[in-house]
């Protein structure tokens, strides 16, 4: 779990991430590596993505809970979290993240009970990270290293 700590460089981070709400998310179910889009919600360093908790991505964290975030922006940077991945099952917490996202979650997810109208059930998955890059094309063409930062 991350200590809470921000990189040094993570209001640069979240500039990008905001001008770039949309992720990409890699799992791993045995050898086979899977990628999908997302759209976190974010508490300080930590991102939580919504989903149905009986999607497949959610039986690949259970299975192998390291997963990595990429957040790529239009000028060849990108935020990148090492994290690890697990289902949210505070009450309390999956009340608080539902008004944090980025988008209406009232458009694809039933709150509470069983789904209805096409609707999939809320579950959300939190991702501690234990290290972050912030990296440019650029940097990486002159020698530069990224920016690293670790959890303790």
């Amino acid at each position: 779990m991350s200590d809470g700590r921000e990189p040094d460089f993570w209001d640069e981070a979240r500039a990008l991430i905001e001008a770039r709400p949309i992720g990409f998310l890699a799992t791993a179910d045995g050898d086979q590596p899977f990628v999908r889009a997302v759209t976190p919600a974010w508490q300080g360093i930590r991102a939580f993505i919504a989903t149905d908790p009986r999607t497949a991505k959610v039986r690949q964290i259970q299975r192998n809970p390291r997963v990595n975030l990429i957040h790529w922006g239009q000028d060849f940077r990108h935020v990148s979290l090492r994290a690890r991945a697990s289902l949210v099952t505070d009450p309390d917490l999956l009340d608080e993240l539902w008004d944090a996202f980025p988008y209406d979650l009232n458009d694809y997810f039933d709150r509470g009970g069983e789904p209805a109208n096409g609707k999939a059930r809320y579950g959300v998955i939190g991702l501690d990270p234990f290290r972050i890059e912030l990296w440019s094309l650029q940097s990486l063409a002159t020698g530069k290293p990224p920016q690293v930062w670790r959890s303790r």
